[in-house]
């Protein structure tokens, strides 16, 4: 079986292959030429599957998470720009815009602002996991799944866990008072 040279462009490198050969090529800006990495590889019997010699299919949909929502042309727009590097000066930038817009959204001015990049679990376990050492009183306010499972959080961190259990309702500010009152925090 013989293979044609093909040609990927993944940000400054390419890649070339054929049956037997497979090379990386690198783009030096600063001498404006190729440098050139050459490896074997094993020959191959198995022709590629034909969903990877077609382009991607993503149709546009509306996201039924919280909201729904949809990705804004603008978010959009910028996943298509070149990555940064999270030590780039541009990407610690942009990080410190996305923090003043925090800020901004939850009124207030704290510089302890931080943009998780993760789910909202992975930001209790963040807030666990760098605030609660063993033997610290930590008052959980529960009233559903998410209560229970930041509980259970800093338990494993060595929290001594109070829960003010109140399932289906929001508490009144009289409530969290008498329990903080009576339990010393």
């Amino acid at each position: 079986m013989q293979l044609t040279w093909k040609r990927i462009i993944l940000y400054q490198f390419s890649f070339k292959c054929t049956q037997s050969r497979f090379q990386a090529i690198k783009f030096n800006s600063k001498t404006n030429s190729n440098i050139v990495h050459s490896f074997r590889t094993m020959s191959s019997t198995i022709s590629p599957p034909q969903s990877l010699l077609k382009p991607i299919n993503v149709p546009s949909k509306t996201l039924m998470g919280p909201g729904p929502s949809s990705g804004a042309p603008r978010v959009l727009a910028a996943g298509a720009l070149p990555l940064l590097g999270h030590l780039h000066s541009e990407f610690t930038q942009i990080m410190d815009e996305c923090k003043e817009g925090i800020r901004y959204l939850f009124q207030t001015n704290n510089t302890v602002t931080l943009a998780v990049s993760g789910t909202g679990h992975a930001g209790m376990e963040m807030a666990c996991d760098n605030t609660i050492e063993p033997g610290d009183k930590v008052l959980v306010v529960t009233n559903g799944i998410w209560g229970s499972r930041f509980s259970d959080m800093a338990s494993r961190h060595g929290g001594d866990v109070v829960q003010l259990t109140n399932n289906g309702h929001a508490f009144s500010k009289d409530e969290l008072e008498k329990v903080e009152s009576y339990t010393n925090y």
